[in-house]
C-alpha cells in the first residue's frame, strides 16, 4: 500500500504498520529540513498478505461451513414443493388397533402422549408461497450476505493468524440461529419437533418386495435400455455433490471479490481500487442490505489509490 517492494523482514500487520507511519509522518513534520535523512533511516515497513495460499485455503474452509446451511435451504424447498398443495393435519391421535389401548401403555409403558403422532402433511398452495417469501428467501438472502461478508473479510484479513481466527469466528454466525432455537424455545416446542415423522422424498417399496433375482434382472435390463443422458446421470452420482457445490460458489466468491474491491492493472495484476471515506458510519437498512440500489455517500477525493 506504501508503494515500495516488501520482503519477509518489511512485512507488519496493519495496527504496526499504521503506527510506524505515524511516527515516520510525525518526524517529517517536526524536522522538515532533514526529510531526507528521515526517508533514509526511518522505514515503516509495508503491509500485505503473509500467504496467499492459507487466505484461499480459509475462505475455501469457510465456504465449506456454509455449504451445509445451502443444502437445508434447499432441502427445506424441495419439500414444499413435494407436499400436497391442500390442506391435512399434522397432528393425529393413533390408537392400537391390535390390542386394547389401556393394555397396550401397560405392556409398552406408553402414555397418551405416545399415540400422538406429529408428521409432515400437506399444505395449501397460499401458505406455500408464504413460507417461502417469508423463511426461505429471507434464509437465502441472508446466506448469500454472509458469503459475501466472510469472503471480503477473509481476503482483506493479512495475518496468517488473523485469517485463521476469522474464519472460525464466522463459522459461529451460522450456528446462531440453532443457539437461538435451543435458549429460548418452550418443551412444547421442542417436544413436538422431537416427535415429528420424517416424511420420504421417494419410495423404495417396490424394490423391497422383488426377489434377490428380480432386482437384479430388474436391474440389467434397465442397464441396458438407458439411454445415454440416463448413463451420464449415473455416473455422475459417483461425484460427490456436495463437493461440486462447495468448489464452484468457492469460485463464485473469488471472481466476486476482485470484480467489487480490485481492478486489472495495465502489467495484468490486480490491485486494490481507490478507497473513499464514507460521509457517515449510520446506514440505513437498504444501504446495509442492498450496498448497490442505496449507496453509501463518501468523500470526492480519494483517501488511498494504488502508488504508481
Amino acid at each position: 500500500p506504501d508503494g515500495t517492494k516488501y520482503t519477509p523482514s518489511r512485512l507488519y500487520d496493519y495496527g504496526a504498520w499504521s503506527t510506524r507511519n505515524y511516527v515516520r509522518d510525525s518526524l517529517y513534520a517536526l524536522f522538515p529540513d532533514k526529510h531526507a535523512e528521515i526517508e533514509k533511516n526511518v522505514d515503516p515497513g509495508e503491509f500485505g498478505m503473509e500467504n496467499p495460499y492459507c487466505r484461499l485455503l480459509c475462505v475455501f474452509i469457510f465456504i465449506m461451513s456454509l455449504t451445509g446451511e445451502l443444502e437445508r435451504i434447499v432441502e427445506g424447498v424441495r419439500l414444499m414443493l413435494a407436499i400436497p398443495s391442500e390442506a391435512e393435519p399434522w397432528v393425529t391421535y393413533e390408537k392400537p388397533t391390535w390390542a386394547d389401548k389401556e393394555h397396550v401403555k401397560t405392556v409398552h409403558g406408553w402414555t397418551e402422549l405416545d399415540m400422538v403422532k406429529v408428521k409432515i402433511a400437506g399444505m395449501p398452495i397460499h401458505w406455500k408461497i408464504v413460507n417461502l417469501l417469508v423463511v426461505f428467501l429471507p434464509k437465502f438472502f441472508m446466506w448469500y450476505n454472509i458469503l459475501k461478508a466472510g469472503t471480503a473479510l477473509l481476503m482483506d484479513t493479512a495475518c496468517i493468524d488473523d485469517i485463521i481466527i476469522n474464519s472460525t469466528a464466522l463459522g459461529f454466525v451460522l450456528c446462531i440461529d440453532e443457539l437461538v432455537f435451543t435458549t429460548l424455545t418452550n418443551t412444547q416446542t421442542t417436544t413436538i419437533l422431537n416427535k415429528l415423522e420424517d416424511f420420504p422424498l421417494f419410495s423404495v417399496d417396490q424394490h423391497e418386495n422383488m426377489e434377490d433375482h428380480e432386482a437384479i434382472s430388474n436391474h440389467e435390463e434397465n442397464e441396458k435400455s438407458a439411454s445415454l443422458m440416463k448413463k451420464l446421470k449415473s455416473m455422475s452420482r459417483m461425484v460427490p455433490l456436495n463437493a461440486v457445490i462447495c468448489s464452484f460458489t468457492w469460485l463464485f466468491a473469488m471472481m466476486w471479490y476482485y470484480n467489487e474491491h480490485c481492478t486489472k492493472a495495465s502489467d495484468g495484476t490486480w490491485v486494490s481500487k481507490d478507497i473513499y471515506v464514507p460521509q457517515t458510519v449510520v446506514l440505513t437498512w437498504g444501504q446495509a442490505f442492498f450496498p448497490y440500489f442505496f449507496r453509501i455517500p463518501t468523500g470526492e477525493d480519494a483517501a488511498w489509490s494504488m502508488p504508481n
